[in-house]
């Protein structure tokens, strides 16, 4: 139902609140959307929006709406850390948080590629990546921090895996070649 004003109010779609009567606002007027609901005080943009409802990534609900513009993880983190720079308004810890995102980043990207992009080793850094998705969507600094300090010790070892198991498959081709 329009309320006027690029303001929509509609039920709440959320599972966890049950309501007859709307209370669920969707502003589309302004810089971005927002939705908002008086009931439950479920907030956000669309995009969060998409991700809440189909039980996403946040990287994939944009990408569900951007109908195929890919978008970079650096897109993606910037916004975050603008959300959360808006929410506790504490510029230095969110400033020392992109920082180690970052630094983060460029050691699985280094790692990534020492491992030729092997699918399984990809699979490890897109674990890392959801888990830190789910920490910054719930502003766990503590998690986050502590993910980020074990990362290049989790890395190296990883590596050392990998290299042996890449080794030993080496062998065992060079034996097979050789019978």
């Amino acid at each position: 139902m329009e309320m006027g004003q690029g303001r929509y109010k509609f039920l709440c779609p959320f599972d966890d609140h049950k309501e007859t009567e709307p209370s669920f606002v969707v502003y589309t007027l302004g810089k971005r959307e927002d939705f908002y609901c008086f009931g439950c005080k479920a907030a956000g943009c669309l995009v969060h929006l998409v991700e809440r409802l189909d039980n996403i990534s946040f990287k994939s609900a944009l990408e569900k709406l951007s109908d195929g513009i890919v978008v970079s993880p650096e897109d993606d983190l910037k916004f975050i850390l603008d959300r959360i720079r808006k929410e506790t308004g504490n510029e230095k810890d969110v400033d020392e948080l992109s920082h180690s995102l970052l630094e983060a980043s460029s050691q699985c990207f280094l790692y990534s590629a020492g491992v030729d992009f092997d699918e399984n080793e990809m699979k490890f850094i897109d674990r890392y990546y959801s888990f830190l998705d789910e920490q910054l969507a719930n502003v766990d600094f503590d998690n986050i921090t502590e993910s980020i300090v074990y990362l290049p010790e989790a890395l190296s070892k990883r590596k050392e895996l990998f290299g042996r198991k890449t080794e030993e498959k080496r062998k065992k081709e060079h034996n097979v070649e050789r019978n």
